[in-house]
């Protein structure tokens, strides 16, 4: 990848497609790649960006079953999902992006969300030949839409575990790459978890539990901590409520036997991680793929 230029593609709809796209950026810069990373939502509009954004927030925190019935009808191909995907090709997007190839003239399009892939995808219909178009998988399961990215070269999948599936859908082989999730280097490395506990200025001897609920604290968070804070030996209780300003504030004002030190969006998961015994989460693909890359025990929680 020397010498290349690279655009990455990213939607934030939820943190984690955008740390993946962060994690390449720093890799592949230090492998002397020229790299620029853009939100096609926001670039295409400020206001579609917002809705998109604050949609997504709405629908899987507040009805998340009928977040979950409107997934299951895109993954089935059924009305919703040709009426989706329709709106998703339509040509409001192509000029814009079409001007954003033109002015970046990459090499390479790393793109580490369905929706960026299908818009790229429409776009590279207009002709760029020589452009090498990759797509990244952030979870443990293939996304409706990844089958129509008709100039896709490659897709980079979590896992071997997921090639049947793809297959199935209508992916040719040869364009699979099961490498994994992509996650930063300082996941790759890990301290004693004493060092760890005095550098968070926790009590070094005293098991910890990591509590994560996503970057917009997702689900039933405080009433998890209180059952695990009212254990009959509980641990310390480390929890980290991404941008949910309600919920951080809710913990800091709940009174518990045990200790529970209480997190705003945190930037060092990684040493958060090196202190605890045990990692408490919602099943998103790069927070998981962290813990296990760290190897530690992980406790999944259903918020939708």
């Amino acid at each position: 990848m020397n010498s290349r230029k690279v655009l990455i593609i990213s939607v934030t709809a939820g943190y984690g497609h955008h740390a993946t796209a962060l994690a390449m950026e720093k890799a592949l810069r230090a492998r002397g790649a020229d790299v620029t990373v853009v939100d096609i939502i926001r670039y295409v509009s400020e206001v579609l960006y917002r809705t998109v954004d604050k949609g997504y927030v709405m629908t899987t925190k507040f009805t998340p079953k009928q977040f979950g019935t409107l997934y299951r009808s895109m993954l089935s191909g059924g009305s919703m999902h040709r009426t989706l995907g329709y709106i998703i090709k339509s040509g409001f997007f192509t000029d814009k992006i079409v001007s954003l190839l033109r002015a970046e003239t990459p090499d390479v399009v790393l793109s580490t969300h369905v929706l960026a892939s299908v818009l790229i995808d429409k776009s590279l219909a207009g002709g760029f030949p020589r452009l090498r178009h990759i797509g990244i998988m952030t979870d443990y399961t293939l996304h409706p839409y990844w089958e129509e990215v008709q100039n896709l070269h490659n897709l980079v999948l979590c896992g071997e575990m997921v090639i049947p599936r793809a297959e199935r859908r209508g992916l040719p082989r040869e364009k699979l790459l099961p490498l994994g999730i992509p996650v930063e280097d300082r996941f790759l490395t890990s301290v004693p978890m004493r060092e760890a506990r005095v550098s968070l200025g926790l009590p070094p001897e005293r098991p910890a539990v990591l509590i994560m609920s996503g970057s917009m604290g997702f689900g039933n968070v405080g009433a998890t901590v209180s059952r695990i804070a009212s254990l009959r030996s509980a641990p310390q209780i480390l929890c980290v409520c991404g941008g949910n300003k309600r919920l951080k504030l809710e913990l800091e004002t709940m009174r518990h036997s045990t200790p529970v030190t209480v997190y705003g969006f945190a930037d060092n998961v990684d040493v958060l991680m090196d202190a605890a015994d045990m990692v408490v989460t919602k099943p998103g693909g790069l927070s998981t793929t962290e813990a296990l890359v760290k190897q530690k025990p992980l406790i999944l929680t259903a918020p939708i």
